[in-house]
């Protein structure tokens, strides 16, 4: 179920109801903000939820998945999981990486394969890792085929976020450009000389303006 906000949040009865539900066989899956979570459990389970949900001016909707990620139905294929993961080639992030397993930076562990292990049976902390990401007050640069998750950041945060994806015949390189555009005006730092390196373009002087030359 993703919960949706309406007029600000879900009302205060529906967020107690829920919080009772939850005690029983819920699990929240995904965690994209205050708005936004995702929970997983058996069908009749969901659907209780759903109609207590409702029925106290909240709402939700199915989400149709191919699996049922970072839950405990992800249980039964862990040891054949983590068997394919101790044959993959795992190297420590070169630049810093959040960690939706843990709302933070990652460490060293995520070249194990215990820490995907993890990943995969665990919450997405996202809404967590958005906070931390732009605590000190950071721009963010989507790079995809859209912009859901600068949407999101923009949400839970008071950050400064574009996204780089084509609307409707947009071209690409006009899409490019409208994100520079965009980071530089959100206090980003744009090496123009790289931007424009290989588009044919060079620099010159603008030729100087003619003026009425007056004495007082």
């Amino acid at each position: 179920l993703a919960g949706r906000r309406r007029r600000g949040g879900v009302p205060g009865e529906a967020r107690a109801t829920l919080h009772g539900v939850l005690e029983k066989a819920l699990g929240a899956c995904v965690n994209n903000g205050s708005p936004n979570t995702v929970f997983t459990a058996p069908e009749k389970t969901l659907a209780e939820v759903r109609a207590r949900l409702m029925a106290s001016g909240g709402a939700g909707i199915d989400l149709a998945t191919s699996h049922a990620l970072h839950s405990s139905s992800m249980n039964a294929v862990l040891d054949e999981f983590g068997a394919a993961l101790s044959r993959t080639v795992m190297k420590s992030a070169s630049i810093p990486v959040y960690s939706n397993a843990s709302g933070g930076l990652a460490g060293e562990d995520i070249a194990t394969p215990g820490y995907w292990l993890t990943h995969l049976r665990s919450t997405v902390r996202f809404a967590d890792c958005l906070k931390a990401a732009f605590s000190g007050g950071a721009a963010g640069l989507e790079l995809g085929p859209g912009n859901i998750l600068s949407s999101l950041a923009r949400q839970e945060t008071d950050a400064s976020c574009v996204a780089v994806f084509t609307r409707g015949l947009e071209e690409e390189p006009d899409a490019v450009a409208d994100a520079t555009a965009g980071l530089w005006l959100a206090g980003g730092r744009v090496d123009w000389e790289a931007y424009y390196r290989e588009s044919g373009f060079s620099r010159i002087g603008l030729p100087g303006v003619v003026l009425e030359r007056r004495s007082y």
